[in-house]
């Protein structure tokens, strides 16, 4: 290892250990409460350190979110490889994206509802910024999974060919994170009122949208 490759695997370090402690202190008890001070000492960094890696606490806050979605681009990779048509994985990225809403719950959130979060109280990011515009090509990306999916289904034959692959994405996302939040709220009460878990109802309603999208050919 060069002295280069030495200083950049710490300089990583570094910026891992401040996005590491922001991320505790930001879900534990929100943006707004929570100061650069405090990411600095829970990072064992001096501030000026921190200061160093990211100009403010929206940056850092950036870099969790971007870090939220890289752990659902993972969950969407491995649900799509282990589907056979493009109606499979579409099923599968719906599938997969609830797996997201139960394994990283505090990531779920920032990923998608960080406008409303308590925990994002006073966050206000600039969309010029070139972190943030990493993470608008982030969206992107996770889009394009679906949007792939379902011109891929159109193609195999599973999938009518009259679906907008561009305007399904953007209504299945809608519904499925529509589904998951009613879940995060009120999933013991259909629990013990109708015996229904939370991905059992995602399970039923890909069920009807595979009835709805599904080719007749």
């Amino acid at each position: 290892m060069t002295i280069a490759d030495r200083r950049e695997r710490d300089r990583q370090m570094r910026r891992d250990a401040i996005v590491d402690a922001a991320e505790k202190l930001f879900f534990a008890k929100g943006f707004a409460a929570t100061t650069m001070d405090e990411i600095a000492a829970a990072a064992e960094l001096s501030k000026g350190t921190v200061y160093l890696y990211f100009k403010n606490k929206e940056e850092i806050y950036v870099a969790i979110v971007r870090r939220g979605m890289r752990l659902l681009m993972d969950i969407f990779r491995a649900a799509v490889d282990a589907a056979s048509t493009g109606m499979g994985k579409v099923k599968a990225l719906g599938q997969g994206l609830f797996t997201f809403y139960e394994r990283h719950p505090d990531h779920f959130t920032a990923v998608f509802y960080h406008h409303e979060s308590g925990s994002c109280d006073g966050l206000e990011i600039d969309l010029e910024d070139p972190l943030v515009r990493g993470l608008m090509q982030d969206g992107e990306e996770l889009y394009a999974f679906s949007i792939d999916a379902i011109q891929g289904g159109i193609n195999d034959g599973t999938i009518r060919p009259d679906v907008d692959p561009m305007r399904t994405t953007l209504v299945l996302s809608s519904m499925i994170l529509g589904l998951i939040r009613m879940v995060a709220v009120e999933e013991e009460f259909m629990l013990k009122k109708f015996n229904f878990s939370g991905r059992e109802l995602i399970q039923q309603a890909f069920d009807l949208i595979e009835h709805s999208l599904a080719s007749h050919r």
